[in-house]
């Protein structure tokens, strides 16, 4: 009997602590990108998500996907990380649009640094990644506004007036 009673006590401890990891994992859904590396999707909602840098050459990657042509916005905040950069490319890993940087972060004065890319419909890539040893904790948010151009596709022939 006592035996039963701890099994089942033991089972739904077992149950609690998966139910908690599946709570702190919510919006940290990973998916690989085309490259092959590890991704956690990053919303268009304009709101700061934390992550850490625990390790030395650590490389955090976030995908982020744009309904259409536009505009992405990215602002990344370094807090007690030092210096440390990030990198917005395509999921293939074979185009970089940029690679910008923080210096002299700390959880006094977080430093931040936000660009605005005009992009294309599609899925694209932010790197995050340490300067040499630093390691520690930022922020990063990005928006999306849409291009509205208008612009059909497959329009690049040449016609006669």
């Amino acid at each position: 009997m006592k035996k039963a009673i701890m099994k089942q006590i033991c089972l739904s401890v077992l149950v609690m602590a998966l139910m908690f990891v599946g709570i702190l994992l919510q919006g940290q859904a990973r998916v690989r990108a085309d490259s092959g590396v590890d991704t956690i999707r990053l919303a268009l909602d304009d709101t700061f998500q934390s992550g850490t840098i625990a390790s030395k050459g650590a490389n955090i990657y976030y995908r982020v996907t744009l309904p259409s042509d536009g505009w992405l916005m990215v602002s990344y905040q370094g807090w007690d990380i030092g210096k440390s950069y990030y990198q917005v490319s395509n999921v293939e890993l074979t185009r970089d649009y940029g690679e910008w940087g923080v210096w002299g972060s700390s959880n006094q004065a977080p430093q931040t640094d936000s660009k605005e890319l005009a992009l294309e419909k599609g899925d694209c890539l932010i790197r995050i990644r340490p300067y040499d040893d630093c390691i520690g904790d930022y922020k990063l948010k990005a928006s999306f506004v849409p291009a509205r151009n208008n612009e059909k596709a497959d329009n690049n022939e040449f016609t006669d007036a």
